[in-house]
C-alpha cells in the first residue's frame, strides 16, 4: 500500500486507506501535548478532517509504502521519523479496539490475521489471550 502524505492530507484519508488494507487494524493519531512520548487517550486527535499541516510541528511530506511485513513498532517509529506524526496502531478484539502496545513486535499482517482469528473465537467472556488481557488492563 502506498500512502501519499503532505500537508493537505486529512487524517480521515490515511486512516480509510490503511483499514481498506489492514481491515481488523486501524491507525490513531495523538499530539504528545506533555512531550513525554506516552501517548494517552486525552491526546488522541478526534477531528479526522484535520489535515497533517494542522497537527504537526515539523516532518515532512512524501511517500510511504506499508506492507505487511512491517512490524506496528517500525511503522509507528517511521510515521515519527519520517512525518512528525504520533501514531497508534489498534486491533479488534471482538467489540473493542486494542491499543497493540503489548504486541507492537507483530507485523501488520501478523496484527490483522490475530484480530481475524479472535474474532472468531470471542466469547461472552472477554479476552482470550494474555496480550490482550495487558491491553485492557
Amino acid at each position: 500500500m502506498i500512502l501519499r502524505i503532505n500537508k493537505q492530507t486529512t487524517i480521515s484519508k490515511i486512516q480509510e486507506e490503511f483499514s481498506t488494507r489492514f481491515p481488523n487494524l486501524k491507525i490513531e493519531f495523538f499530539i504528545d501535548k506533555n512531550k513525554d512520548d506516552q501517548l494517552t487517550a486525552d491526546e488522541q486527535i478526534k477531528d479526522t478532517s484535520q489535515t497533517i499541516h494542522e497537527i504537526r510541528e515539523n516532518g515532512k511530506d512524501g511517500v510511504y509504502d506499508i506492507d505487511g511485513l512491517i512490524t506496528v513498532a517500525e511503522l509507528e517509529k517511521n510515521f515519527f521519523d519520517i512525518f512528525g506524526l504520533y501514531v497508534q496502531v489498534f486491533r479488534k478484539s471482538g467489540n473493542i479496539w486494542l491499543m497493540t502496545t503489548t504486541t507492537d513486535h507483530l507485523t501488520l499482517s501478523e496484527q490483522n490475521n490475530l484480530s481475524a482469528q479472535q474474532s472468531k473465537k470471542i466469547t461472552s467472556e472477554g479476552p482470550i489471550d494474555a496480550a490482550d488481557h495487558a491491553d485492557l488492563e
